[in-house]
């Protein structure tokens, strides 16, 4: 709502015409990223059955308020709108773009978010050719061996959405200030054992010595050694602990890009078998990695050529890497065919446990049911 009333207003106002349709592609780019979170809750992924008929989300694009009920559009006409708005947002954003931080949209976002989008609808090219787009301008990437990972909580910098440290961040927002209040022993949620494996070993000692080969392992997370068992709560890497700066933050950052760009390399070499598609996939898995791993050790360059093998590879760099970021495993999850999962809900100090199984059913939300009854038009998830 808050897109569609700057979009319809903006030719009454007063002011700069190049502020004017920076500000437009603004809103458009930020329309299209709320539609994206939208049709991938509420609508089955874009690669599932055929996007045309399967149902996704109403569209809304004027402010008016009016006794209408709105139908669901299809999942392929949301992605239509997504991209129609990302196109002309970048367009917009970049003729007439000025000096800004990255607490406001830009034409990268705008780009990245294309990316993104080209990916989830498996256009390998596409994906491919607007992550290249911002790693031209900005290939920058966090070396988190110059953040003070091995120090206590409080400390400034631990993070790569932190203020003072935003080398890899394009655009980012403020989301629950409320979980940079929270301390280690106040968990939102625990980390599955299969995500911790994935970075190896992690203990106190490690932490405190800095041993830990994978740095993400441990500054991705707040540890709590002081339990009975070692506990791992939420995800840290959005937390920005910058002096008095405790908000929450969240965004796009370049190495979501290297990854995009590193998946459609990966998908075009398993598709045709051209080698150069894997040395380059290699390369930008390679470089994201260099900036993530304990230089007390010598980075050892990944170098797997199997077309399946490096493709489980990485799935697995790209769950390390954006755990916990935006809705990326969610939306990773669904678009690599909804696999059935089993969480842990709760779990006591006895190894007692309570599971919930995620079926492919349950990759799509329910509409509550308060909004059916105010709109029956609007066809219930099954």
């Amino acid at each position: 709502m808050g897109c569609n009333i700057v979009l319809d207003c903006l030719d009454d106002m007063t002011g700069e015409a190049s502020l004017r349709e920076n500000l437009r592609g603004e809103a458009l780019t930020l329309r299209s990223m709320y539609y994206l979170m939208l049709v991938n809750m509420y609508g089955m992924p874009y690669n599932e059955g055929d996007p045309s008929l399967n149902p996704g989300v109403p569209l809304k694009l004027t402010m008016e308020v009016r006794d209408e009920r709105f139908p669901r559009n299809s999942v392929a006409e949301v992605y239509g709108q997504i991209e129609q708005d990302l196109l002309r947002g970048n367009r917009l954003l970049t003729e007439y773009d000025y000096n800004r931080n990255f607490l406001r949209i830009g034409h990268l976002a705008a780009k990245a978010l294309l990316s993104r989008v080209y990916l989830y609808m498996e256009d390998w090219d596409r994906a491919i050719a607007y992550a290249d787009s911002v790693l031209q301008v900005k290939p920058n990437l966090l070396d988190l061996n110059t953040v003070n990972w091995g120090t206590p909580r409080s400390s400034e910098s631990l993070s790569v959405y932190a203020t003072g440290t935003p080398d890899e961040v394009i655009w980012m927002r403020e989301g629950y200030r409320e979980l940079g209040d929270m301390q280690a022993s106040d968990p939102c949620y625990m980390v599955s054992d299969e995500l911790l494996d994935l970075y190896g070993s992690c203990n106190q000692t490690m932490v405190q010595q800095k041993t830990i080969r994978d740095i993400r392992g441990c500054l991705y997370f707040a540890w709590n050694f002081k339990m009975a068992f070692p506990s791992i709560t939420y995800y840290r890497s959005f937390l920005s602990i910058g002096g008095s700066d405790n908000g929450v933050y969240q965004g796009i950052r370049t190495a979501e890009m290297y990854l995009n760009r590193a998946e459609g390399y990966i998908r075009k070499y398993m598709a045709g078998g051209d080698a150069s598609y894997c040395r380059k996939a290699l390369d930008d898995l390679n470089e994201l990695r260099r900036h993530r791993f304990n230089n007390q050790y010598t980075y050892e360059e990944v170098n797997i050529t199997d077309p399946d093998d490096l493709f489980q590879f990485y799935q697995e760099e790209r769950r390390r890497e954006l755990a916990g970021d935006w809705m990326h495993r969610w939306c990773d999850l669904r678009r690599y065919g909804m696999p059935e999962i089993s969480h842990t809900l709760f779990e006591t100090a006895s190894g007692n446990k309570t599971e919930a199984t995620l079926q492919k059913n349950r990759y799509v939300l329910p509409i509550a049911e308060e909004v059916i009854r105010l709109n029956p038009r609007l066809e219930q998830n099954k």
